[in-house]
């Protein structure tokens, strides 16, 4: 899995067996134009979706052009690579990683390092990093909390 924070730094967090095993930092430059960066970042993406599959995305608030941009090309790579892609609003991953929709970078930061979800490999550095780290376990709760409720319920 890839799990993926956006923004003019971008961090994707790229996991193996429920493990965030490393981290690829993607930064906009200054110098190139926008589609530019963009037409980069999705290059970087799609080098990396062959090994780490499916895509899990924060969805980006209303007022960020550029983050929806990043997540309408996450999305259309997505549907021509025919992936799986899922996404979360930043209250969600904060509820099932620290246990409250409205926690602080700092709690966010400490929730993932305690986690248990990162290979001793794994240095984060930035919030970015935690950021995309904690999508990733965020989709990993909610997956074993739909597994749990489908084999809780008598079909």
């Amino acid at each position: 899995m890839i799990s993926i924070d956006l923004g003019k730094e971008i961090s994707m967090a790229l996991w193996s067996d429920k493990k965030c095993q490393g981290i690829v930092n993607y930064s906009f430059s200054p110098k190139l134009f926008i589609w530019e960066n963009l037409r980069d970042f999705i290059y970087t993406l799609d080098r990396l979706i062959d090994k780490y599959r499916p895509i899990v995305v924060e969805r980006p608030s209303r007022d960020l052009y550029i983050q929806w941009a990043e997540f309408t090309d996450i999305r259309e790579l997505a549907l021509r690579k025919k992936l799986d892609i899922y996404s979360y609003v930043t209250s969600q991953i904060k509820k099932y990683v620290v246990g409250k929709g409205r926690a602080s970078k700092d709690e966010v930061k400490e929730a993932v390092i305690s986690s248990g979800f990162l290979s001793s490999s794994v240095h984060a550095v930035t919030e970015h990093d935690y950021d995309s780290i904690s999508v990733g376990i965020c989709h990993i709760k909610m997956t074993q909390k739909v597994v749990a409720i489908l084999r809780s319920e008598s079909w």
